[in-house]
């Protein structure tokens, strides 16, 4: 596909709605392929109010508050949170902060340019959200959804910025495991769209929006699925190799952990910049899910792509997991090579890393 329909074509998934529901083969997150539609009729408009009990955000049950990990130095612990690269991507980032309660909300703080972030950001990574931006941050527990309320200074940033901003924000905060949805406003009220390119943000944002977004060769307009991949890139002076992940629209399909693999197989898009750490020689034998287990069976050249005799490489390990995980209900990852667990060298299946691209402690 050329490189304008591409983006011809982007732009229009872009403005749609990527709603996916149902278990592991419908599309990531909430499962079942469905249409890219046009976003639905407003939850809120800047009159409405609130009609849910919100709670000052806690650390308590169930929430990502619980710290995991060991801190190098009493009183800090790791947070991943999402920032620019040098190609404008939205990239994790695995960073120290100083335990507290409101975690959320300092989460939020560390994607603030000129803000504590600063001295973490690696070679070509650059922060998200204008200088000076604050925010408070509420939980409706029983909806799973964080309402951030921004001051004035968010609206100061650049239009090719915001829909990377508005990714930056949601993957952010959904990596606490209390957290789903995210809701925006700005000094107190609801907005129907961005203050600068008008992206609408009448929904509740989440990661079914994906990551990213870009369109596979030969996809159509109309009923597509959606995986999020893993590939690596490089910052500008070559001594930083990390993840990025990539939201590709494909052709609808009934089995996204089978489409998940072949994707992440055939690689990123030519002139992307990015690169795969699975080669195209590699053959997915059988994927099939056990409760929140994915299995994946891989021909025997998965072991040769780490050039190891009797393991499969971390790199590739963590490429896999991150990508897989993506999709619900997915939280581990059994790999084999020829239906042997021990030929892969893992005796247990593999949950998703707690770092992910770890800045420089």
């Amino acid at each position: 596909m050329g490189r304008y329909k591409v983006a011809l074509l982007l732009s229009v998934l872009v403005l749609a709605a990527v709603y996916l529901s149902g278990c592991i083969f419908g599309p990531s997150r909430d499962t079942g392929s469905t249409p890219i539609d046009p976003p639905q009729e407003d939850y809120f408009n800047e009159s409405d109010e609130i009609e849910f009990d919100l709670k000052e955000e806690e650390s308590e049950e169930g929430a990502a508050e619980q710290e995991e990990g060991t801190a190098e130095a009493a009183g800090t612990t790791e947070r991943t949170i999402f920032v620019f690269d040098h190609e404008g991507r939205v990239v994790p980032l695995t960073v120290k902060v100083p335990q507290t309660e409101g975690v959320a909300k300092q989460a939020l703080e560390y994607l603030v340019v000129d803000g504590p972030v600063t001295e973490q950001l690696p070679d070509g990574m650059r922060a998200v959200l204008p200088p000076g931006t604050e925010m408070t941050v509420k939980i409706d527990s029983d909806e799973k959804t964080a309402i951030v309320d921004f001051s004035a200074e968010f609206k100061n940033y650049n239009p090719e910025d915001e829909k990377g901003i508005l990714e930056a924000i949601t993957y952010t905060l959904t990596e606490f495991d209390n957290i789903e949805k995210v809701k925006i406003m700005i000094n107190g009220y609801y907005q129907d769209t961005m203050p600068v390119n008008g992206t609408p943000i009448n929904q509740p944002l989440s990661r079914k929006d994906g990551i990213n977004l870009e369109v596979a060769e030969g996809t159509q307009i109309g009923n597509n699925s959606v995986v999020t991949l893993y590939f690596r890139g490089q910052s500008p002076s070559g001594n930083f190799d990390y993840y990025v992940p990539v939201s590709r629209v494909i052709p609808q399909t009934d089995n996204l952990l089978k489409a998940t693999i072949e994707e992440l197989i055939s690689g990123p898009l030519s002139g992307s910049g990015l690169y795969s750490l699975l080669s195209n020689e590699i053959k997915l034998l059988e994927a099939s899910l056990e409760k929140d287990t994915a299995v994946l069976n891989f021909s025997q050249n998965l072991i040769n792509e780490a050039d190891k005799e009797d393991a499969v490489s971390s790199e590739i390990i963590n490429a896999i997991v991150l990508s897989v995980t993506e999709l619900e209900p997915v939280k581990q990852v059994k790999l084999l090579v020829e239906g042997s667990a021990k030929a892969a060298g893992l005796s247990e299946p593999v949950s998703r890393p707690d770092e992910v691209n770890a800045a420089s402690f």
